[in-house]
């Protein structure tokens, strides 16, 4: 079921790294100086989304996490969820506290043998045996949302009242009467119910939850946008602030021209391996500088990250003195959580955009909540 961490697309690697990165030594993951990626990932689908959808990366180096709804011993390490594309959020779930999921469903599957992890919600995940049969499952199960007569879009539909006039009026100086007019909508209380099987929930689920999963693809919307820009401009860096860049794996780190002339890079002696990178003041005209920073991996593989330094003064969504600014959950639940069920990691790290780029699209809904 899971594979070596070097089998993962090295896009999803960098995200994972550097939302770690993000929550290293903060108030949400105190005590994480030492934490790194686990040597595996596990794969995670979701009934409506074809092929893999999300990779689950352990967290290793940690002093301790507890286990998930078993009584068994903790596997011991953390997790952080990456979505591989935008039916949702780019780092849906995470926690430096609790063991991943598919840990806890080994435990919980004893000598079954867990050969696949599905997604259902937030918190709800289930381990499928080689045939695809349901084994057990983790969290609170989405029970089937029996829509009325009218269908589900027409649940959301709401009552109107507008102002009318009683008979037309052929002066302006005497109009008529007005009354208030009132359209109801009728609607029909959606019901809960079980499913008859497990094939039969994987097979409607998109269907049954298709307004909510809409909402969540909505809702991700403003978080890739984000992705893209930093993707197509890079991340920025305030004059006199520094930045950590944690490598995959142990590597060799160089800066462009441009970057050797603003940037001070040092070498992190820890593991994992990382370089700082502090923006330098600048003299005379204040603008943007861009550069790169060209990482190149032991055994093969490299990686050119953009990066541009912004000048004292200069407008952009500044952040606080923290590598990242973290954020509230960006998660989207399909039913409300049970009682009692304890709270999990879902924020996502907030980076420094290019002024520039944010022309580019029509609007960056700020991802404060």
């Amino acid at each position: 079921m899971r594979v070596k961490l070097e089998e993962v697309p090295q896009a999803l690697r960098r995200r994972a790294a550097t939302m770690l990165e993000s929550v290293r030594n903060t108030p949400m993951a105190p005590n994480t100086g030492s934490a790194r990626l686990g040597d595996v990932a596990c794969p995670i689908y979701r009934p409506d989304v074809r092929g893999v959808a999300y990779w689950e990366f352990e967290i290793a180096g940690l002093k301790k996490t507890l286990a998930r709804q078993h009584d068994g011993k903790s596997s011991g390490v953390g997790f952080v969820l990456v979505s591989v594309g935008r039916h949702d959020v780019p780092i849906p779930h995470w926690s430096v506290t609790s063991e991943p999921p598919s840990r806890a469903l080994d435990s919980m599957a004893a000598k079954a043998g867990v050969a696949r992890v599905v997604k259902l919600d937030a918190l709800a995940y289930v381990a499928e045996d080689p045939n695809g049969g349901l084994i057990c499952h983790l969290g609170q199960f989405p029970p089937m949302v029996v829509a009325g007569a009218h269908g589900a879009k027409q649940l959301q539909a709401i009552n109107a009242s507008a102002a009318e006039s009683k008979a037309q009026s052929k002066d302006d100086s005497a109009p008529g009467k007005m009354r208030v007019a009132t359209k109801e909508v009728k609607k029909d209380r959606p019901k809960l119910a079980k499913w008859k099987s497990w094939p039969a929930a994987k097979k409607e689920y998109g269907k049954v939850f298709r307004p909510q999963l809409d909402a969540l693809r909505k809702h991700a919307d403003a978080a890739w946008a984000t992705e893209d820009l930093i993707t197509e401009f890079g991340e920025g860096i305030h004059a006199g602030d520094q930045l950590v860049v944690p490598l995959l794996k142990p590597g060799k780190a160089e800066l462009d021209r441009a970057g050797a002339r603003h940037v001070e890079m040092t070498l992190l002696k820890r593991e994992p391996p990382a370089v700082a990178l502090k923006a330098m003041s600048q003299t005379g005209e204040q603008k943007e500088v861009s550069f790169q920073l060209k990482i190149s991996y032991s055994g093969g593989g490299y990686e050119t990250l953009r990066f541009f330094v912004v000048p004292k003064g200069s407008p952009s969504n500044s952040r606080s003195s923290l590598p990242h600014r973290i954020l509230k959950s960006e998660t989207l639940r399909l039913i409300a959580p049970a009682k009692g069920t304890p709270k999990s990691g879902g924020s996502v790290p907030r980076r420094v955009l290019k002024p520039s780029a944010l022309k580019n699209i029509k609007s960056i809904r700020r991802l404060t909540r």
